[in-house]
């Protein structure tokens, strides 16, 4: 078929990957599951912790296409699963490093007397934008409904404020 790579992906076409798997498309096949990783919701948070428990949406917010290659759903669940614990990490990451300094009266900042109020002013421009993105308190990838894609939106209008010397 004339550009079945672009057709793949428009919406309501989820059901190019259960084509391209049976008549061994590949690159198809890897180009749509990398997709559906990335723009797919799930119904509501894990309640078990795996990512298996959650019924997955195609970016269209429609339940997945059937039928659907043997295991698929359950690797773009899993991958969709790693992606948003990666992409949680790096705030929190940072929100632990604050405050384990501060725990320990060292400071993350370099500002001689000021560095302890550089370090507070971080953490809390930081727990501040978490809360209005409903990511504070911590919240695990399991429990985060969105798409991958929208919670790397949300994650870039993180601002945080520093004190400048």
């Amino acid at each position: 078929m004339k550009n079945e790579g672009a057709e793949s992906l428009k919406p309501d076409q989820d059901g190019w990957l259960f084509i391209a798997w049976v008549f061994g498309r590949e690159s198809i096949f890897e180009t749509l599951s990398k997709h559906l990783v990335v723009k797919s919701d799930v119904t509501s948070a894990s309640t078990s912790g795996s990512p298996l428990s959650q019924i997955f949406l195609s970016p269209n917010g429609n339940p997945l296409a059937s039928p659907m290659p043997p295991d698929i759903v359950e690797s773009i669940l899993k991958g969709r699963d790693q992606l948003l614990g990666d992409l949680l990490h790096i705030p929190y990451m940072r929100l632990s490093n604050l405050e384990s300094a501060m725990l320990s009266s060292s400071t993350s900042c370099i500002m001689g007397s000021q560095s302890n109020v550089c370090d507070a002013a971080i953490y809390g421009s930081l727990v501040s934008s978490l809360l209005n993105t409903s990511l504070y308190p911590r919240r695990t990838s399991g429990e985060f409904t969105g798409s991958v894609a929208f919670l790397g939106d949300i994650l870039s209008c993180i601002q945080m404020v520093y004190i400048k010397s």
